[in-house]
């Protein structure tokens, strides 16, 4: 039992002296993988810088931020069908809107031609 504890003993000094002197790889190694590295570098074509865009401003950056152009024209017809339910609003709107406001709604309408006839009646 105590040639065990002895044999750990050497054991663990051994591998503290290998922690305290890590293994240098040798010059022969060093000069194959240097000679590998050029070897392989060489077969690569520089790559040119790319070339910088102009700045792009307005409709363009918008269109770029939100997702490009498939998702403008989903908010432009999303939009649309906005400003077509506001103007002519389907004949059920105005009950429901009655209904959630808990009483008297107000309809705002507005001559879509000149846009500045407004009128207000209660219903």
């Amino acid at each position: 039992m105590t040639d065990k504890q002895k044999d750990d003993a050497r054991l663990a000094a051994l591998f503290e002296a290998a922690r305290d002197t890590p293994p240098a790889p040798g010059d022969d190694l060093l000069a194959r993988v240097m000679q590998d590295a050029d070897r392989v570098q060489g077969g690569f074509a520089p790559v040119a810088a790319p070339a910088r865009r102009a700045p792009v401003f307005g409709l363009t950056r918008l269109s770029r931020m939100l997702g490009g152009w498939p998702a403008m024209a989903g908010l432009t017809a999303a939009m649309l069908a906005g400003i077509w339910i506001g103007i002519s609003p389907p004949a059920g709107l105005a009950r429901v809107t009655m209904a959630a406001l808990g009483g008297q709604s107000y309809v705002i309408d507005a001559d879509p031609v000149s846009m500045f006839d407004f009128t207000q009646e209660a219903l």
